[in-house]
């Protein structure tokens, strides 16, 4: 966990945080990421980025030749305070769905939200959460009607850090903007990415965004979060490096010129979708 060292001191502008170089300077706390703020701010209506990454992950699906129920279970990582990402992986999932997440902010977003009685804001939330999952129904090629209600009923929120996930236990795993957005250290991304991988099981499906080129980010008023600042060629060979990888496709999302984007102080997203490795039998 970073160490907060902003209650002493006035709270930077957003632009400001973001763009900080400095090695000694600290993060918030991962308990004080605001998920209704943040939210609210990316996920109230589909950006465009959003969008491509939606529809290449259902076109790869597609590709792949992936039924619906295939999978026996799945994991989404660092899950935040979003749920399209399960929602994507939902329909070819026959068990259980776990939204691993650290920030106890954003699992008590996550219990609020898919809760039985949600109130106030998490009401909105849910309600907006439930517009969303219509505009992936019809961008998927399964027929994926009803797909908040049918998530939910999977999903269980755990607590938990990808640096410390359970050694081939899940058929599928996604994690969204999160392996990146926990460090500004080039090693440490690198340790969460391969941890990720030795979730699955062999054979196992991956789907990965990441934000390239990010400064860093902010999640509430007077918050700053880390991130490493990579290319995508940076980001290819991260995978490339990592020996358990079957194959993998990597696809850029960027708004176009004049349509809304996350925030400022990245350059694009990207989308990585691909298998680790069949392990092989003892030959004797």
């Amino acid at each position: 966990m970073f160490m907060n060292n902003l209650a002493s001191s006035p709270a930077k502008p957003v632009k400001e945080i973001a763009i900080s170089k400095k090695e000694t300077e600290q993060y918030t706390s991962w308990d004080k990421f605001d998920p209704l703020e943040y939210a609210k701010r990316n996920y109230e209506n589909m950006l465009p980025e959003d969008k491509i990454i939606i529809e290449s992950v259902s076109k790869a699906i597609k590709e792949y030749g992936i039924k619906k129920n295939q999978f026996e279970n799945a994991a989404d990582v660092g899950a935040g305070p979003n749920l399209y990402p399960a929602m994507l992986l939902s329909p070819y999932v026959k068990g259980k769905i776990d939204l691993i997440e650290y920030s106890s902010s954003n699992r008590q977003y996550l219990e609020k939200v898919l809760g039985n009685n949600p109130q106030g804001e998490y009401l909105e939330h849910k309600e907006n959460w439930i517009k969303y999952s219509k505009i992936i129904e019809s961008m998927s090629e399964e027929d994926n009607k009803d797909s908040f209600d049918k998530t939910k009923d999977k999903i269980a929120i755990k607590a938990g850090s990808i640096y410390d996930l359970p050694q081939k236990q899940y058929s599928a795993v996604s994690s969204f903007f999160c392996t990146e957005s926990i460090t500004d250290k080039p090693k440490e991304f690198q340790k969460a990415l391969e941890s990720l991988m030795s979730s699955l099981r062999p054979g196992g499906l991956f789907v990965v965004t990441h934000m390239v080129g990010s400064e860093g980010y902010y999640a509430g008023e007077g918050t700053k979060f880390p991130a490493v600042n990579f290319s995508e060629d940076d980001l290819k060979r991260a995978y490339q490096s990592i020996d358990v990888i079957s194959d993998f496709h990597l696809e850029r999302a960027e708004a176009s010129a004049g349509e809304k984007k996350a925030r400022e102080g990245y350059h694009g997203m990207a989308v990585v979708i691909g298998h680790k490795k069949m392990e092989e039998k003892n030959k004797f």
